[in-house]
């Protein structure tokens, strides 16, 4: 079987306390879970996903205006 690599950026996900995911009798919600939230508050966690998107060609930057946007954005 072959090992995933891990980003060393990601391991703080390894430090999480209890935290919960969604709440029983109540319609999921990914904004309102404890994980979620307190995964995007990592900066390590933040700079790898700006990473991953750049690096797989999904958000492009742009020198003449100094941005960022995806690859499929039509203004």
């Amino acid at each position: 079987m072959k090992k995933v690599k891990i980003s060393a950026k990601i391991q703080v996900a390894k430090n999480m306390p209890p935290l919960k995911h969604s709440y029983p009798g109540r319609a999921y919600n990914v904004v309102q879970s404890e994980v979620v939230r307190w995964l995007i508050k990592q900066p390590d966690i933040l700079q790898w996903l700006f990473e991953s998107m750049k690096d797989k060609a999904l958000i492009a930057y742009d020198p003449s205006k100094g941005t960022w946007q995806g690859v499929d954005y039509a203004d």
